[in-house]
């Protein structure tokens, strides 16, 4: 067998490459070593729910997503752009005002910090600055850094936000301004599965071997002009001989209550705890639970016991867990 391009990896990365490719007539073959597409983008059916593969959304506004064409195909159920952040003695919910008039009240509050702090956070968003820390960035920001985006970016970043990229935080924010991130119908799944239409994909395929013009695999070898690596790091390093990475990783955990239980479509998060976020991800995509139930998605940066887990949710949700 023979292809101009052979792509390693079925992921976003390498169905995004294939797809360029194809689009300017070039041969491309794309060998994935599981059974699917989509790599970590990918979604489970279990009696009536959809279990996405960890918390992810889709910002539509990406520039990326809009060159592939395929955003109406999506259908993008949004979820509302503001966190409720869980205090001690109460509740604040902050998020972009023009979207939602009742996100005024909380983020012009004390609560979420001094109007100073405020005016330096909008004053970083639209000037450049050197390439810092974002801890070093928000150093003035003290109470709007702690209480809101600390704890917010922590669940988008899955680190110490104040260690990452000052650049890629303030790119960050600037997205999720932009546009207004939310879960496909049917699943993130769906975005891989669009992306892959039209390609040549050989699934359950791996590849042991790696030469200038030839790519060897478990379903034999396959002759090319040039490959492209788009596994996920750890693959990669080993397919190239070197030390694989260390990985960011989080875990999150699934719940049925019954619909109606929690009103709320708003991501939460609670200062200095181990869990990161929390969600009634039906309430925004009525798909992602049969009739009658609600389906919230928790995640954590580690696993948690079953008895720590259902303590912490009381904290976020003021319910029991258990089921």
């Amino acid at each position: 067998m023979s292809a101009t391009v052979v792509v390693i990896g079925a992921g976003l990365a390498g169905l995004n490459a294939a797809r360029i490719l194809h689009r300017h007539n070039v041969e491309v073959k794309v060998l994935e070593a599981g059974d699917r597409v989509g790599g970590r983008v990918a979604t489970e059916r279990f009696h009536g729910y959809l279990l996405d593969h960890g918390f992810q959304v889709i910002n539509p506004q990406y520039a990326e997503l809009q060159d592939t064409g395929i955003v109406k195909d999506l259908e993008i159920q949004n979820i509302p752009k503001g966190v409720e952040v869980i205090g001690e003695r109460s509740t604040i919910l902050v998020g972009d005002f023009r979207q939602d008039l009742r996100f005024i009240r909380d983020s012009i509050s004390p609560k979420s910090g001094t109007i100073r702090e405020k005016l330096k956070f909008l004053r970083y968003l639209i000037r450049n600055s050197e390439d810092i820390s974002f801890g070093a960035a928000m150093q003035d920001c003290g109470r709007l850094y702690s209480e809101v985006l600390e704890p917010f970016l922590t669940g988008v970043v899955l680190s110490d936000p104040s260690e990452i990229s000052n650049r890629m935080a303030r790119e960050l924010i600037h997205w999720f301004l932009r546009g207004n991130p939310g879960v496909p119908r049917g699943g993130v799944a769906r975005l891989p599965e669009l992306l892959a239409r039209e390609l040549s994909i050989q699934l359950s395929t791996t590849v042991r071997k790696i030469e200038s013009t030839r790519v060897t695999t478990t379903a034999g070898k396959l002759d090319c002009d040039a490959v492209i690596i788009a596994t996920d790091p750890i693959s990669a390093s080993l397919l190239l001989g070197k030390t694989p990475p260390h990985m960011n990783s989080s875990v999150t955990y699934y719940h049925a209550i019954d619909e109606g239980e929690i009103e709320s479509s708003y991501l939460r998060v609670r200062k200095n705890s181990p869990v990161i976020n929390s969600v009634v991800i039906s309430n925004s995509a009525k798909d992602y639970a049969p009739a009658g139930k609600s389906l919230v998605a928790t995640t954590t940066l580690a696993p948690l016991q079953r008895d720590e887990l259902n303590g912490e949710l009381k904290l976020i949700w003021h319910r029991d867990a258990r089921r």
